[in-house]
């Protein structure tokens, strides 16, 4: 839905973008969810890149061209890591902002010394893990780095922490 509109036509049908729905009782697979995902992402990076243009609204009656993106992801915690593909929050990669590492570190205070997660360093481990041949090394980059391969980092300026 589109945030912008006045509230007496945001949740109409015609304003709203329902890519699917994942079906339950349990959370997809990081593999199915990717599936899920793609057609959502070709058209978030299209809409990002090229826009797209509407031939007249009110304020703009001879067209306007519009940028799209993701402006956050509303869930629980142990959600928002799964749709990051990142390990779950009981790991030793319990925190999706920060390296904060290891379950004995998990009660620190000292957030002064806590780094926040390098955007690139988590894009590299995401594409080892994306073109690794075998399910045995990608096993491996998964417990040395807590990162999968999502579809979501199609997106250009995708940030999961």
């Amino acid at each position: 839905m589109c945030l912008n509109l006045s509230l007496d036509i945001r949740y109409k049908l015609e304003n709203m973008y329902l890519t699917g729905i994942m079906p339950g009782p349990k959370q997809p697979s990081l593999e199915n969810l990717n599936h899920y995902i793609q057609p959502l992402m070709n058209d978030l990076v299209d809409a990002w890149q090229h826009g797209i243009k509407y031939s007249k609204t009110t304020c703009y009656p001879d067209s306007w061209l519009t940028h799209s993106t993701i402006a956050l992801v509303v869930c629980d915690l142990p959600a928002a890591h799964h749709i990051a593909s990142m390990a779950g929050v009981s790991s030793h990669f319990y925190c999706s902002a920060c390296n904060c590492y290891h379950r004995s570190t998990c009660e620190r205070v000292d957030f002064e010394k806590w780094e926040p997660h390098d955007r690139e360093k988590l894009q590299e481990y995401v594409e080892w893990w994306r073109d690794t041949a075998t399910s045995s090394e990608c096993e491996k980059l998964f417990k040395a780095h807590g990162m999968h391969y999502s579809k979501l980092w199609h997106l250009p300026y995708w940030n999961p922490s």
